[in-house]
């Protein structure tokens, strides 16, 4: 996860199983044997493809210039391992380039004999279903890979994150073979086919499955995917007269001889690039200590440096280091386990302004510190100590804001830097400063109601301006269409509802953010919101829906759902008071996320239109969600559109049909929406 902080969204996962008919495994083989019986052949001979993988998509680009990468080896129950994939490229792949690096169809055997033998020997999975029920990819009836899949004339955005790639029918020129299947000839179609890499397939000659990671949503699992580990399970032993649990139940897991042979060999079962440092968090003389009965005096008189600790010792000496994050030190030093210290790179791209310091692609991640974990007296020591230095951009702020520059540190402005830290523990744990060891705030000084409508309202203006400036010769022709009809809604104080409609890669962020800025230079309130946590952080004071609107979390089974927002609560105050709502990835939300919005609002607001007669714009790639409908007249594709029933109960429910405008199209390709598909 510390890569998708850093880069965002992985663009390709790669799965490739080791082929046992490989020539570099049969031709070590001694007559009589097959590979099961060399595990150590196959286990070297994969490591080696492995490695070759790596460097085909790494070291020789044959995607693009490669970011960063990560995989994990398996093995299956059978003993042949495979390896799982997941490439971040510099540049990202764009819809139109799906065709060009994935496909899901059976070649034509007379353009290129080789690759029609290698799809239908590996990339064909089944059939199973109705043609084989005692297939192992069958449960209740079905197949657990989904198999066999739509057949689709282009490739589409799907709603689960992947694509829907493109698998033409025999009417659209699609091919066809016919395969035994339990002694009967079964005619297999593109539905069958497994999504592969033409190059990868006729590079590696085996099974190669390649997904596109075209969403946010499929990030966690993917991530979650690669690192799972090996499958385990506890299984009891029959003692009947044995009362110990420990004795009774074992947890244990598989291992095959490959694996084995794999770990024999210290074959690495992990790895990625670039490094990731883990950062040690912990208060003083809190660091953890490893001690023997020989040494134990000397660790209690002086315990050995953290990287925490050695940070602070570096930016006592070192001017570079002060100007660095925690988190971005192992960009320009290394840990010396040895020493326990923090060294300049020595190898690198060279810093400008700075002599003999150089950067590598190095990330940090700092350990993770819950506001409910073991407390003692040190935290009231720890804000008496450094109170003065968290106030201090209070008292600046409250300097600038009153122009009395002879203000000095009071109770007031600590209260105020309190009051900071508690909203964010009430935001992260829902425990206030007394429980977690602390002085609570005295609410009473300050305008509790108001806080929120601050944080909407702290930021730097002129570097808010300077941004804009900036930005705005940036546009396209189509883009600068959209900033300028919704900036005019925004100075008009028009109420309406906008779809920002586009695929990914097309500037909806940057969009969004040059809106965003440009609303805040004004001192004005605009709230932004994402329907997940990672696209959240990519907008400029940015949260998830869920947490800025008190959303329930069990959408699906209230009828009429509202938002956990009272009218004397803090974020009504700024729902009362915002220019305008942005709500970005909202394809992925349930629509009952909309209708709870909605009627909060016209409470909240006291106004019965929707939406509390405000302006909302919904950003998103609508395409993840519609079928792509050839482009025809207008009204065809509005009949087309209204047949679908999530789409028809949507706009029935909140009537919003007279307000919806499709701001922002890619029009590159020819199968798009008409503009006026959404408009009235």
């Amino acid at each position: 996860m510390t890569y998708v902080r850093k880069y965002g969204r992985p663009d390709l996962f790669i799965t490739i199983t080791c082929n046992p008919k490989w020539p570099e495994i049969l031709r070590y083989l001694i007559p009589g044997q097959t590979s099961s019986d060399r595990h150590d052949i196959t286990a070297r001979v994969f490591r080696q493809k492995q490695k070759s993988l790596m460097d085909f998509i790494g070291k020789q680009s044959v995607f693009g210039e490669v970011r960063c990468w990560m995989y994990s080896i398996e093995w299956q129950k059978r003993g042949l391992p495979h390896s799982h994939t997941l490439i971040w490229l510099v540049d990202k792949v764009h819809p139109d380039q799906i065709d060009n690096i994935i496909s899901a169809e059976i070649p034509d055997s007379e353009i290129d004999p080789e690759l029609f033998d290698i799809v239908t020997t590996h990339m064909m999975h089944g059939p199973c279903g109705q043609h084989n029920p005692e297939s192992p990819c069958m449960a209740g009836n079905k197949c657990t890979k989904r198999y066999p899949r739509p057949l689709h004339a282009e490739t589409i955005s799907g709603n689960d994150g992947y694509p829907l790639y493109r698998r033409r029918s025999q009417e659209d020129n699609g091919k066809n073979i016919t395969m035994k299947v339990k002694g009967n000839n079964v005619v297999v179609d593109n539905s069958w086919i497994v999504p592969y890499s033409p190059l990868l397939s006729k590079t590696f000659k085996t099974h190669c499955n390649i997904e596109l990671c075209n969403s946010i949503k499929s990030i966690k699992y993917v991530c979650k995917y690669v690192n799972k580990g090996s499958d385990m399970a506890v299984f009891g032993i029959d003692a009947p007269d044995a009362n110990d649990e420990v004795t009774r139940y074992q947890l244990g897991r598989y291992v095959s001889c490959n694996e084995a042979i794999w770990r024999i060999f210290s074959f690495p079962i992990h790895e990625r690039h670039p490094t990731v440092v883990n950062l040690a968090v912990h208060l003083e003389n809190g660091q953890r200590v490893y001690f023997t009965e020989a040494n134990a005096a000397q660790r209690a008189e002086r315990a050995p440096n953290t990287t925490l600790t050695s940070f602070f010792n570096i930016c006592q000496s070192d001017q570079f280091a002060r100007t660095l994050l925690y988190s971005e030190v192992p960009q320009y030093y290394t840990w010396n386990i040895a020493s326990k210290m923090f060294q300049r790179r020595k190898q690198g791209q060279a810093v400008p302004a700075f002599v003999n310091v150089f950067s590598t692609d190095a990330l940090g991640r700092i350990y993770t510190v819950h506001p409910l974990a073991e407390l003692n007296a040190t935290t009231v020591e720890l804000w008496n100590k450094y109170k003065d230095y968290m106030a201090d951009d209070i008292l600046h702020r409250v300097r600038t804001t009153t122009l009395n520059y002879q203000l000095e540190m009071d109770d007031g402005i600590h209260n105020e830097a309190l009051l900071l830290i508690e909203d964010l523990c009430l935001l992260m744990s829902g425990s206030s400063l007394d429980k977690l060891g602390m002085a609570a705030p005295n609410r009473a000084m300050h305008d509790a109601l108001n806080r929120e409508l601050e944080r909407e309202r702290e930021y730097d203006i002129d570097a808010l301006n300077q941004e804009v400036r900036t930005k705005i010769p940036l546009l396209t022709n189509q883009q600068k269409d959209v900033y300028d009809t919704l900036l005019k809604a925004v100075d008009e104080g028009n109420e309406g509802i906008y779809f920002i409609d586009a695929p990914g890669g097309t500037g909806k962020t940057f969009l969004i953010s040059l809106l965003l800025d440009s609303v805040r230079s004004r001192s004005e309130v605009a709230v932004a919101v994402a329907s997940s946590g990672i696209a959240a952080t990519l907008l400029g004071g940015g949260r998830t829906a869920h947490s800025a609107f008190k959303l329930p979390l069990n959408l699906q089974l209230t009828d009429e759902p509202t938002c956990n927002i009272s009218k004397n609560s803090v974020m009504a105050k700024v729902l009362q008071n915002f220019k305008i709502i942005i709500w970005d990835e909202c394809t992925m939300a349930n629509k009952r996320a909309l209708e709870a919005l909605d009627r909060t609002m016209r409470d909240l607001r006291s106004n019965a239109r929707h939406f509390g007669g405000a302006l909302i714009v919904l950003a998103g790639d609508f395409r993840q969600t519609l079928p792509v409908i050839p482009r025809s007249t207008a009204a065809d594709a509005i009949n087309a559109c209204l047949k679908l029933a999530h789409l028809w109960r949507f706009v029935k429910k909140l009537k919003l049909t007279t307000n919806m405008r499709v701001l922002m199209q890619n029009d590159s390709s020819a199968d798009v929406f008409s503009n006026q598909l959404f408009c009235h």
